[in-house]
This record gives structure tokens, sequence and C-alpha cells, in this order.
């Protein structure tokens, strides 16, 4: 293809909203590939998936439940600001972070190392009141529930459960 019948082909597909590189690929007979790399080649830009699908990500998306989900295991995860200072507790790439965790760590002032563990009181995976949590070292610990000393430190004791 020409320069000038590639950019016949852009005009062609960016004048619908509805066209997609598929049906420019069939129009001219070539792969969606082969359309993408010459649009590429020319700086002329393609649509995003949402453009021409009507898909919506984030809050715009219909079944948005404010950025919270629950597992396989039943705990309650929460999508957290890129800004957040506990931000490096979180999945990468995603922003969440298990909320009982991001609790603790909100109590303590100080993110969660990965050895700790935050434990549910009452066996309830979804009750996330601090009350109900405890923090420990390990796979929920070796009997032992770490305590801040003096509040607002960082410094852990053991103490009996």
């Amino acid at each position: 293809m020409t320069e000038q019948q590639i950019r016949e082909a852009y005009a062609w597909y960016t004048e619908e909203p509805s066209r997609t590189l598929n049906a420019v690929a069939d129009r001219y007979g070539m792969t969606r590939i082969m359309i993408t790399q010459r649009f590429n080649k020319l700086s002329l830009s393609t649509k995003q998936r949402s453009d021409y699908k009507g898909l919506k990500y984030g809050e715009s998306a219909p079944n948005w439940k404010g950025g919270r989900t629950i597992t396989a295991e039943c705990y309650v995860k929460i999508k957290i600001d890129p800004n957040d200072p506990y931000i490096n507790m979180a999945e990468p790439h995603r922003r969440y972070v298990l909320e009982h965790r991001y609790v603790m760590a909100q109590y303590l002032g100080r993110a969660l190392y990965d050895w700790e563990t935050v434990h549910h009181n009452d066996g309830n995976k979804q009750n996330n009141d601090i009350a109900n949590l405890q923090l420990r070292i390990g796979k929920h610990g070796k009997g032992q529930v770490y305590e801040c000393m003096d509040c607002g430190s960082r410094r852990l004791a053991p103490t009996d459960i």
C-alpha cells in the first residue's frame, strides 16, 4: 500500500466509530496486524477496545463494586490509590490489597512485612474490624500474638494467645 492508500484506509476506518481494524483488513485484503503496522508507521492511532465495543473499566463499568472484591478464600480485597503510603503491600500492577492487612497496617502506622500475618479472632474473614484482628509472625504464628509495645511504634513483642 502506498502512503496515500494507507491514509484513505485510515479515513474510512475513523469515519464510523463502530468500524474495526478487522473490517479495514477485509476491505483491503490484508490482515489486521498488517493494517495496524501500516497505521503505526505513519503514527496514525488506532481506537482503543473501549472506543468501538462500548467496554467500560473501573468506576465506569456497570459491575463496579467500589474497588472491593471477595477472593476465592473469602477474604476481602480493596483497591487503593497509587499514592497511598501502603501501596507496596498491593499486588503489582493491580493496586489490590487484602483489607485485613491494610487495616492492620493503618493501625500500626506502617506497611506489613511479608512474614507478618493477620489473624481473624472470630474466624470470619470478612470481619476486618481492628478489634477482631491480631498481628502474628509466620503462618498464623506459633501460639503467640505480636503487640505494639508503645502505641504507634515499630517495636513488637510476643504475647501469649
